[in-house]
């Protein structure tokens, strides 16, 4: 017996728009779902990412996610397992599930980035904190172990 599958459906995003159900901003990060993982049957989720200066968030591990940048415009600030670095246009950072990570937008600009989520349950936790539910970290998987880079 094969098991039933789902048919996904294709999805198109036009520059300005949102698949998420209201706005998402957090600390000076600006995020607009482009792909949702309802769109893609929970594989994963694709983000557009502003950072206004000095925004990013505290130092954290996922235990269920692997998150991947691009960075599109600008430079951003990264650290991930130790190692501090940054990443400008046309950079890619992965940062693997289980791995302590942060960045940090340390320039008078806004930056532009792709994030991709996999699996995509976390984009959940944004959802969560734009609404002002703050006390659920555990529940997706997430872990914070310190201040964001500029008050380290």
């Amino acid at each position: 017996m094969q098991a039933a599958s789902t048919v996904l459906e294709p999805v198109v995003v036009k520059s300005g728009e949102d698949r998420a159900p209201f706005p998402l901003s957090l600390g000076g990060q600006h995020i607009t779902s482009k792909v949702r993982g309802t769109d893609t049957g929970g594989a994963f989720s694709i983000l557009h990412l502003v950072a206004e200066p000095m925004s990013g968030p505290p130092m954290h591990m996922h235990t269920q996610e692997d998150e991947w940048f691009y960075i599109l415009k600008g430079e951003m600030t990264f650290e991930v397992e130790g190692k501090r670095f940054t990443a400008g246009p046309g950079t890619s950072v992965f940062a693997p599930r289980n791995i302590p990570h942060t960045w940090q937008n340390c320039t008078d600009e806004p930056v532009e980035a792709i994030g991709l989520i996999t699996p995509a349950k976390f984009e959940d936790f944004f959802a969560d904190r734009a609404s002002g539910r703050m006390d659920t970290p555990a529940e997706f998987g997430v872990e914070f172990m310190g201040p964001p880079l500029a008050r380290l």
